[in-house]
């Protein structure tokens, strides 16, 4: 082969492994390193001037600007106005990365390295990434490495070097880059790149103002504290302890929550966070896991009417749908309620629990640390099941588009639900569907949680026959049936529901005749109607000695106080209206629902009865099928001319499961309520403690008046804001911390 040939030969060789290089990473690593070593013998050096600052990038130098390298991506670099020079991203959804090749080969009396910039004229924000790269020996190990967002106002960023010139020699850095990061679908991000100076000291020019709100800011509500969607976020300083950390207490067995609130001003575009909380850490082997849920909001067009008694918040849009909060969230305007339940196990070690709450953006981690001081007390799991709440099965079935075994499914989900939160539901079915519901009353379901354990303490039965007979087989049938089963739940017979007339007062007169003649067990079926003691109108007969249990709240304290001395009566109370106990609406203040367990517990109430928890379609008025997670107005009499009774929320404490989800959701309103559910068990703590008295007297201080002490005239006389509440319920734990009488 002739000298001519192999010379063509060679050069094609090379030029063939040149391209391979080239289009292989690893290839253009090498290609890198051997530019590096080469351009850094060629580079001119910058060495320090006693007190000058060290230019590493000028724009307005060509010698800077043609030493600019893309190392992976693509960046396009443009001349921009004021002598900046223009850095815009590639396509593709990643890091665009330029560097330089002048780095001063002495900069270690230098403190900070300050980037200065252009406005932006475009309104979105830019992730800059700042990376420093050693010498290539080192592989090109990244030797600092920082993200940020710059707004587009911004005009400099600065950043302390002190604490990376402790571990680098300082002559090893050769190479400054700078990434911009594109979000998938995103506009390309920009950089008006003027300077890149080193200086002794920080500069004594701050950046001007920022002409637009900060996108998002981060706040911490208590469980009892109810705003709208718009509404500005009070401050709660009693919820922060000196080092600003979420603090909290509470005692073993039980449930804390807090709502964390991320308020979101701009309306620029904005990144998803994630939100987190690890289990908080403390003295003994045991952890605090924490449950995180989003909230919905339903649109409050025309506020409640006046007859429930409420002070209505007004129209807007209202937290309530609690929704499991799964990987990233998107903010809306406004309030974005987050909402935190931490469960407090029972066989955990009094003392301080730590966490950290973490909202995580793309280019920025916002944290909030939590403490919760576990006290020597443990709450009890029976006397939860405060409230019975009555639910129709074809409204959650027709709800979720289920019926059959997977309706009876979801059934079994709304009752632990419920349970979980000081609540059980009822519903009257006939002996033939009764054995679906047993797991309810003996509370099989309810196999961890504070109320493990416990069944249904009360459960209805219908005596749908029309004579005397028919009735007195139903009654024998059922409390065999009952007594058969070994139960604890105590059944009873709805006869009437708020009777209006004289004919309604003899029939109950007459059913509850025919039920106490019954052959036995029979003659023991209690019956239940919700009125009072006292008779409708003064000509009227007495229903006492017929009704069992009565549900009223004209019955408290008198005579519920006297009678249940010498009888075997119960004494329940029946929805909420203010001014004698807390509504149940959902344009409501927040700690409406907590009162039900104070004032429970100051009338030593044996239940409490919500008409529906699942009212998911207003048959009662031939009210439409709609959406119950997007529509507020769930009763309406005004319908065909009806009444003039408008009630949002009410009859809805759980949703049905939304789309893509299999379980029904809780909401905020049922969650106050679990709270006023476990002060009650405080309260009665304190009593088996010997403080029943200081007990009762910080009860009325809380709550001086309700049910047939409260006047119509008078506003509620509970406060509306949580802190005098969290106050109480911490003076609470102090009276019953190291009582062993509390113990499970």
């Amino acid at each position: 082969m002739s000298g001519r040939k192999r010379i063509v030969l060679a050069l094609s060789l090379l030029l063939m492994v040149g391209v391979g290089l080239a289009l292989h990473p690893r290839g253009r690593r090498l290609i890198m390193v051997a530019y590096l070593v080469t351009g850094d013998r060629l580079a001119p050096v910058i060495s320090a001037q006693g007190e000058a600052d060290l230019v590493i990038f000028d724009a307005g130098r060509l010698a800077d600007r043609d030493a600019l390298s893309a190392t992976h991506g693509a960046l396009t670099l443009a001349p921009g106005a004021g002598g900046a020079i223009i850095l815009s991203s590639g396509t593709e959804p990643t890091d665009h990365e330029v560097c330089t090749r002048r780095f001063p080969r002495d900069w270690s009396a230098h403190q900070v390295l300050r980037l200065e910039l252009m406005p932006n004229p475009k309104p979105e924000p830019v992730f800059l990434t700042l990376r420093a790269r050693t010498s290539p020996g080192l592989w090109e190990t990244s030797w600092y490495y920082q993200r940020v967002l710059l707004r587009p106002w911004a005009r400099a960023w600065e950043i302390n070097l002190t604490p990376a010139s402790r571990f680098i020699d300082s002559r090893q850095v050769k190479q400054l880059c700078l990434a911009l990061r594109r979000r998938p679908g995103g506009p390309a991000p920009t950089l008006s790149l003027r300077r890149v100076v080193l200086r002794h000291t920080w500069s004594q020019a701050q950046p001007p103002p920022s002409r637009s709100p900060e996108p998002f800011t981060m706040h911490v509500l208590g469980d009892s504290t109810r705003i709208r969607r718009l509404d500005p976020v009070p401050r709660q300083p009693w919820l922060l302890g000196p080092s600003r950390e979420v603090t909290l207490k509470g005692a073993r067995n039980e449930v804390l929550a807090v709502q964390l609130v991320l308020r979101r001003e701009s309306p620029r575009p904005m990144a998803e966070p994630v939100i987190t909380l690890p289990p908080l850490t403390g003295p003994g082997p045991i952890l605090l896991q924490a449950e995180l849920f989003w909230a919905r909001t339903l649109r409050v067009r025309q506020q409640s009417s006046a007859s429930y008694g409420l002070a209505s918040l007004g129209p807007g849009e209202y937290p309530d749908p609690l929704e499991p909060l799964i990987g990233p969230l998107r903010l809306a305007r406004g309030n974005n309620h987050i909402w935190i339940d931490l469960h407090i196990p029972a066989a955990a070690s009094p003392g301080t629990y730590r966490g950290l709450i973490e909202v995580k953006f793309p280019y920025q981690t916002y944290r909030q640390p939590i403490t919760v001081e576990v006290a020597d007390v443990t709450l009890p799991a029976a006397g939860r099941q405060l409230v019975m709440v009555y639910y129709l099965p074809q409204l959650v079935g027709a709800a979720a588009g289920v019926q059959g075994q997977a309706l009876n499914r979801l059934e079994r989900e709304y009752h632990q639900l419920a349970q979980a939160h000081g609540a059980f539901l009822v519903y009257d079915t006939g002996l033939p569907r009764l054995d679906r519901y047993l797991p309810m009353m003996r509370g099989d379901l309810y196999k961890d949680g504070p109320a493990r354990g416990q069944g249904a303490p009360y459960w209805p039965v219908p005596l749908d026959a029309r004579n005397k007979q028919g009735v007195q087989r139903l009654s024998t049938a059922y409390m065999r049936w009952f007594q058969r089963h070994g139960l604890t739940t105590q059944p009873f017979a709805y006869l009437a529901d708020e009777p209006q007339s004289l004919e309604a007062y003899r029939q109950i007169r007459q059913r509850a005749a025919w039920v106490k003649a019954a052959p036995a067990p029979g003659n023991q079926l209690p019956i239940f109607v919700t009125e009072q003691v006292a008779p409708e109108a003064p000509g009227w007969p007495s229903l006492v000695g017929a009704v069992d249990y009565w549900v009223s709240g004209d019955n408290f304290p008198e005579p519920a106080a006297s009678r249940r001395r010498t009888t075997a009566e119960r004494f329940f109370t029946y929805n909420g209206r203010p001014p004698h106990s807390g509504s149940q609406l959902l344009d409501a203040p927040g700690t409406d629902l907590r009162s039900w367990g104070w004032i429970a517990h100051r009338f030593d109430m044996d239940s409490w009865f919500l008409w529906q928890g699942a009212y998911y379609r207003d048959i009662y008025n031939d009210g439409p099928v709609v959406d119950p997670l997007t529509h507020a107005g769930t009763y309406d009499r005004r319908r065909g001319g009806k009444g003039y009774q408008l009630g949002n929320g009410d009859g809805v404490l759980i949703y049905p499961p939304p789309p893509g989800h299999k379980g029904p959701l809780a909401s905020m309103r049922l969650k106050a309520l679990r709270r006023g559910v476990q002060d009650r068990l405080y309260l009665e703590l304190a009593g088996r403690c010997g403080k029943g008295e200081q007990a009762m007297a910080l009860a009325r201080e809380l709550i001086p008046r309700a049910l047939g002490e409260a006047s119509e005239q008078q506003p509620p006389s509970w406060p509306q804001a949580e802190e005098p509440w969290e106050k109480s319920r911490h003076k609470l734990i102090e009276m019953v911390s190291g009582c062993k009488t509390g113990r499970d």
